[in-house]
């Protein structure tokens, strides 16, 4: 009876290593962070990765250890550390308050660490922790290229027409202007498409420059650009206008070339109106055309009787 009983120790001994050697490797092959912690405060488990995560020292990591600890230990030394500073703090605050959920934190570097954190019932936690750095930054990266011309890095059409909208929607006065240049297309197609291209950045760097902080400079389209000027009447219209028109006529330097383009420009004012940015947008093109039909390399504001001329 003895010897059975021996051997049954021993089988369950065996089968208790067996599993535990199952949880480690699953534990320690999770892509996730784990960390587990008892209502007391102090780590029940937590995987390898979790301690590479943070970079903890094995004493930090041995069950039993307070997470306070933990969070004393691996505070300002650096910014990863510092990260998860952050982060634990916030552990136990929805540990002290019964909160479980999930919630995400950056650090000044733009780690970005997703957790999901639930309750146990002795009042402890168990939260797993993701680094999801990557996936902000592709995630950030889209929403710039849906915002952003790809050649010039300007603001695109989209992205200005959110701005018209949010300005409209609020009621402040602004300027709409309308920027095409006159002789594009000849360098186009004498230089080819590249050097057309150079240009075109080149011009886009000169209209961010000329234009205030608070304004939007966007590219439209091929030789299409539109300048959002907020708190504007038509007198600071024209002036930029003018000043615009000045500096892109003179000449460009694009490799060993120098080339020579000018623009014209026309202007729509928002200044009590009620507009929809359809009709700002239409009226800024409008008085585009008034100006290319009057000589380019001059600028004309829209008004009713332009709308009548065909333009």
């Amino acid at each position: 009876m003895v010897e059975q009983a021996n051997a049954r120790v021993s089988v369950a001994v065996a089968e208790t290593r067996l599993q535990n050697v199952r949880f480690n490797a699953a534990l320690n092959n999770m892509s996730q962070a784990l960390c587990m912690v008892d209502g007391t405060g102090r780590l029940i488990v937590c995987n390898e990765r979790f301690a590479a995560m943070f970079e903890l020292p094995l004493g930090l990591t041995e069950r039993g250890t307070l997470i306070q600890r933990i969070f004393d230990e691996a505070a300002p030394h650096d910014y990863e550390r510092c990260l998860m500073v952050a982060l634990i703090a916030e552990n136990l605050r929805c540990a002290r308050e019964r909160c479980a959920g999930n919630f995400n934190r950056e650090d000044a570097l733009g780690r970005a660490i997703a957790v999901t954190q639930q309750l146990i019932e002795d009042g402890g936690w168990v939260a797993t922790y993701e680094d999801i750095t990557e996936r902000k930054r592709g995630e950030a990266r889209i929403a710039y290229l849906a915002h952003h011309d790809s050649l010039t890095a300007l603001p695109n059409r989209l992205m200005l027409t959110q701005a018209l909208e949010d300005a409209l929607e609020k009621g402040v006065y602004f300027a709409v202007l309308f920027v095409d240049l006159d002789g594009f297309k000849s360098v186009n197609d004498a230089l080819g498409h590249m050097t057309g291209d150079v240009l075109l950045e080149a011009i886009a760097r000169r209209l961010e420059a000329g234009v205030p902080a608070s304004s939007i400079a966007a590219r439209l389209g091929g030789d299409e650009f539109a300048i959002m000027l907020p708190d504007a009447g038509l007198a600071e219209a024209e002036a930029l206008a003018r000043k615009v028109i000045a500096t892109l006529a003179d000449p460009f330097a694009v490799g060993a070339k120098t080339v020579v383009v000018g623009a014209s420009i026309g202007i729509a004012l928002a200044v009590g109106e009620q507009l929809t940015v359809g009709q700002l947008l239409r009226r800024a093109d409008v008085a585009l055309y008034a100006a290319k039909a009057a000589g380019r390399g001059r600028h004309v504001v829209w008004r009713p009787e332009i709308a009548v001329k065909g333009y």
